[in-house]
């Protein structure tokens, strides 16, 4: 029996079985999809172990085109940077933070390379943690405040910080009480929560079931909707303030890369002696509405 680790519902309901590495990076044994039919809350069972994470989470996860930005050899960000959708959807999250908080001390957790803490550190006081060393060492050694830790279990001496965000890491956590709790003990008072999370309980991610591109195990195992973040929040005196479907930029190559590999279509070999052609650099603003963004206050 599996107890829904949101609001303790049990039992969790079994929906279907799929491939534990749907993008065929690490072999790994199929997993299952179990709902709650209380909070809405869904995850992956069983959970994936820290060692297929960092497998999965290694330097050719952070090496594709949505995640990369290109650099001069001295390691600054080249004029071209500005038209990569990490850059793009960095610089969007930092305008429309500054609205709700203009400054302050800030913490990013699942903080990737370091391309939002950058942008943010024009503004705030900010810094990051990751737990990929890859990701890491490469923000670091552009001169970046990023510490390699796995957040919460680590104890890393955080302070007190006026902001906190989680852009699309909430889903690596598939028991996200201690992530909350940590949080709410991290925040100053009235401070700010900020996180991005896959929603399952939309129309396109309910229509496509097992393809949702959303669901990538071992490194987005837990799926949440309005109701299971609500539960979380109120659990340590966190105060939903927002929750909204927005979109973000995604690069064209990326996006069709992972569809194929999602749904197993092998892709067309080239032709012997033909030279490959160089990608132009195309991306598009995407909105299907089964991405969250939910912001709360420290009450």
């Amino acid at each position: 029996m599996v107890i829904c680790p949101v609001c303790d519902t049990a039992p969790m309901r079994w929906q279907y079985s799929l491939p534990g590495d749907p993008l065929r990076s690490t072999a790994a044994e199929d997993v299952d999809l179990y709902l709650c039919e209380k909070c809405a809350y869904s995850m992956i069972v069983p959970e994936p172990d820290a060692a297929s994470v960092a497998r999965a989470c290694d330097e050719r996860f952070f090496a594709t085109r949505q995640q990369d930005v290109p650099l001069d050899e001295d390691g600054r960000l080249r004029a071209a940077a500005s038209r990569s959708p990490i850059f793009r959807n960095a610089r969007a999250r930092v305008r429309k933070l500054r609205r709700r908080k203009p400054g302050g001390r800030l913490l990013d957790i699942g903080c990737g390379k370091g391309m939002f803490v950058q942008l943010a550190l024009e503004h705030y006081e900010a810094e990051g943690i990751d737990a990929s060393p890859f990701a890491v060492e490469w923000g670091t050694q552009r001169g970046l405040p990023l510490r390699c830790a796995r957040f919460p279990e680590d104890d890393v001496a955080l302070g007190e910080v006026d902001i906190v965000t989680m852009w699309d890491s909430l889903s690596c956590f598939a028991r996200p009480q201690p992530v909350f709790a940590k949080v709410a003990a991290t925040l100053a008072p009235q401070g700010l929560f900020v996180l991005t999370v896959a929603n399952r309980s939309m129309p396109v991610s309910r229509l496509l079931g097992r393809y949702w591109p959303m669901i990538v195990p071992p490194i987005s195992v837990a799926f949440h909707s309005r109701r299971s973040l609500t539960s979380l929040a109120e659990r340590v005196g966190l105060q939903m303030t927002s929750f909204s479907h927005e979109g973000k930029w995604v690069d064209v190559s990326f996006a069709i890369e992972k569809i194929r590999r999602h749904f197993g279509v092998s892709k067309r070999p080239r032709k012997p002696g033909s030279t490959p052609r160089a990608k132009a650099h195309r991306n598009v603003y995407v909105n299907l509405w089964d991405i969250a963004t939910a912001e709360f206050e420290k009450v």
